[in-house]
């Protein structure tokens, strides 16, 4: 008697298994670029800086061009401003050319750690991206100027790099007048 109710009870949570079966929605699909075999900066093998944790949402036109930054380094971001052409930063990477097929929102990738240049894979959810933190110090030179160096745990040898730049662009800038305030707001004097 056991042994029937046993099977009964093992028919009836079969059959609600399947009449409470929920499907998920299919996953987005990711877009692919499809200037990715026209030009060569799509095949670079070095990833830029991680400048952001979280994809940026933004609306793309059909058969427009765009710039999309791997460095990490533009203040442009996601789209590329032309820091990389900077000689004394040394930077390596390229900007990818990209076009989408339909005009629509798209997320584009702001941790640089994607596969599928420009756009967000979802790479941004490794435990090592997240735990990657980003450290602003600050010092005084002895006439009040403010240099901000930022720096993170990954990318150890361009901070070396970066510090350089800094020192540069620091005595670059005093020859042209510009100062950075305690606020680190630009001031700028007329040049003599």
């Amino acid at each position: 008697m056991f042994v029937k109710n046993l099977n009964v009870y093992k028919g009836f949570v079969q059959i609600m298994r399947k009449a409470n079966y929920v499907t998920k929605p299919p996953k987005p699909e990711i877009p692919k670029n499809p200037l990715k075999n026209v030009y060569a900066a799509s095949h670079q093998k070095d990833n830029g800086i991680i400048y952001d944790k979280k994809p940026f949402k933004v609306l793309l036109e059909e058969g427009k061009t765009y710039h999309w930054c791997l460095c990490g380094r533009s203040k442009a971001n996601p789209m590329c401003d032309g820091t990389h052409k900077d000689a004394y930063l040394k930077i390596t990477q390229r900007p990818i050319r990209f076009t989408v097929e339909k005009t629509k929102e798209y997320w584009l990738c702001n941790c640089k750690q994607t596969k599928n240049r420009p756009f967000c894979d979802g790479t941004h959810k490794q435990k090592e991206i997240q735990e990657t933190f980003v450290k602003v110090a600050s010092s005084v030179t002895a006439v009040g100027r403010v240099t901000m160096l930022i720096t993170s745990t990954r990318q150890r040898r361009r901070v070396r790099e970066t510090a350089s730049v800094h020192f540069y662009s620091e005595h670059r800038d005093a020859a042209y007048g510009v100062t950075l305030d305690a606020t680190y707001g630009v001031n700028r004097r007329p040049r003599p």
